[in-house]
């Protein structure tokens, strides 16, 4: 019996201190400030990015190389395949595209080209959080990298989205979302690992996608900011330009006849 009352004593004792180690509760926008400060919001926004790293998709033994390019309102993201070739997405000025060997391309409108523009830009990439609407917190949650603050609200296209701030570095380990391509509306999940420092801010050098097609890992090898790119980086891939020249003639009642381009490229930072 007595073994029995020590037993149950040690169990209060650690207990008691679980819960004297737990993080203590905090609100939506405390969270919020203390994620855009450990992500390097205070910094300016870098002039130019330049990211290259790998890729792979799990369960179809696909790999490849992505590299991504970004300057002012210019940027470029090129996957190369192993065997499927190149996909090719990028925004040129207000002009958002598609491109791939296989599917040819097309140009990207409504909330689609939305999430383009706003995934494709340096002063984007730190403010995510700060626009969530009306956010509401769970947690700390179980996550498999941690504990973590569980924030939900909606975001700037108006869906609710959900993001998990570790409750101790306050770096973002996983959002989930409603992402928008050519097929419709589906639910995203990205996980965020491996913080690099760069120009003042922190950017996760592997970044893994899962949507209910296939799940993605990103992991990236060389991350630079403030670096010199030739404006040729950017400009529209032939195809494109023709896509452009036709809109720009096309009576704005008749409807679009471009064809479905290849699956959408995964955004690059968050």
């Amino acid at each position: 019996m007595k073994h029995a009352i020590s037993a149950v004593c040690a169990l209060l004792a650690v207990a008691s201190f679980v819960r004297a180690e737990a993080p203590a509760a905090l609100d939506a926008d405390t969270i919020i400030k203390k994620a855009t400060e450990a992500l390097g919001g205070k910094a300016k926004a870098p002039e130019s990015i330049s990211v290259s790293g790998t890729l792979s998709v799990e369960g179809q033994n696909l790999t490849g190389k992505i590299a991504v390019l970004m300057k002012g309102e210019n940027a470029v993201v090129r996957i190369t395949l192993t065997g499927l070739g190149q996909i090719q997405q990028g925004v040129n000025g207000d002009i958002a595209y598609e491109t791939s060997e296989l599917m040819g391309a097309r140009l990207l409108t409504g909330e689609e080209k939305r999430q383009v523009l706003a995934g494709l830009s340096t002063k984007d990439q730190l403010n995510s959080l700060e626009k969530l609407k009306d956010p509401r917190v769970t947690g700390p949650v179980k996550l498999e990298d941690g504990d973590a603050w569980q924030l939900t609200g909606k975001g700037e296209s108006g869906e609710e989205e959900t993001h998990w701030i570790d409750t101790k570095s306050f770096l973002p380990l996983q959002e989930k979302m409603t992402s928008v391509n050519q097929m419709g509306k589906m639910q995203a999940t990205m996980k965020f690992r491996d913080y690099k420092e760069v120009a003042g801010g922190k950017v996760p050098m592997t970044v893994i996608l899962e949507t209910p097609l296939m799940a993605m890992r990103m992991k990236f090898t060389d991350v630079k900011a403030n670096v010199p790119i030739d404006d040729k980086e950017f400009a529209l891939p032939a195809d494109v330009k023709k896509l452009v020249e036709k809109s720009a003639t096309k009576p704005a009642t008749q409807p679009d006849d471009e064809k479905p381009g290849a699956p959408s490229v995964p955004p690059a930072l968050p």
